[in-house]
């Protein structure tokens, strides 16, 4: 099993984590998949955040809402956030990824 997706970053000078998953059949985190469940908990590790109003969820349901949404939680964030960006689909999460413009180093 691969890692758990969890960024420790920067944006417009505040320190954030952040990190991401595909939601399950159901809009319950019961019903996320394992992947999802374990981005989840490595986030909150790492963070050191367990709960509101420094662990932040966001629903991005389309590939048009992807880059608003990234930027606009990113944006209203305080440093030491965590921000996790629960997407509809692969494909939505991809978009997301590619929003957040991960870049080695």
């Amino acid at each position: 099993m691969a890692a758990a997706p969890v960024t420790d970053t920067v944006f417009k000078d505040t320190h954030l984590f952040v990190s991401w998953g595909v939601r399950g059949p159901e809009l319950r985190r019961a019903a996320e998949p394992a992947p999802t469940k374990a981005a989840r908990k490595a986030l909150a590790k790492l963070s050191g955040h367990s709960s509101e109003p420094h662990l932040r969820d966001v629903f991005v349901a389309n590939q048009t809402a992807a880059a608003i949404s990234v930027y606009t939680m990113l944006s209203a964030a305080a440093p030491g956030d965590a921000v996790f960006f629960l997407c509809d689909s692969q494909e939505v999460l991809e978009w997301v990824v590619a929003a957040l413009e991960i870049r080695a180093g």
